[in-house]
């Protein structure tokens, strides 16, 4: 319930094999076009960046 009520995750329970292979093949398509982040990425972000960083924070529960 902590992890539900921090982070804001949600659970599915899917009992269609034609839902569970498309959420996998949306999955490995996603992580096909990942582009990996680093600590020094996150560093050198723009002002304006964090700032929308911080909104999107504040926001998160209602989006």
């Amino acid at each position: 319930m902590r992890s539900f009520r921090l982070d804001y995750e949600v659970c599915n329970v899917f009992y269609s094999t034609d839902m569970a292979r498309e959420l996998t093949d949306q999955f490995e398509r996603d992580f096909i076009d990942f582009v990996p982040l680093s600590i020094e990425d996150l560093r050198h972000r723009s002002r304006s960046q964090r700032i929308l960083d911080q909104v999107a924070r504040l926001l998160s529960p209602l989006l």
